[in-house]
């Protein structure tokens, strides 16, 4: 039962803590005529090629790097993920979803 607690508090103060980042983003941002674009938690910014868009499915997290079998580009997961992530914000500043 104490271990349980102890979990729920450590969940706890990492909902505090990503809630106060993400206030300190929104302010910082409002601050400097910026805007903030959320997307979908699930969207498969790492598993979508920015290339081609051919999203492949069975992509564990230990496999860092990557090929697009339609396209055959060579991806790196992390900067794949960011373009993915950059190209959605994007979208949505200029079509308003």
């Amino acid at each position: 039962m104490m271990f349980l607690a102890f979990l729920c508090s450590k969940q706890s103060e990492t909902n505090k803590l990503l809630l106060r980042t993400s206030l300190r983003v929104e302010l910082n941002t409002e601050w400097y005529g910026r805007t903030v674009v959320k997307i979908d938690k699930w969207y498969p910014s790492s598993k979508r090629c920015n290339c081609c868009g051919y999203v492949v499915d069975p992509l564990p997290l230990h496999i860092r790097k990557w090929s697009c079998p339609q396209c055959s580009s060579e991806l790196d997961r992390d900067i794949n993920a960011a373009l993915n992530i950059k190209a959605v914000g994007q979208t949505v500043l200029a079509c308003g979803a």
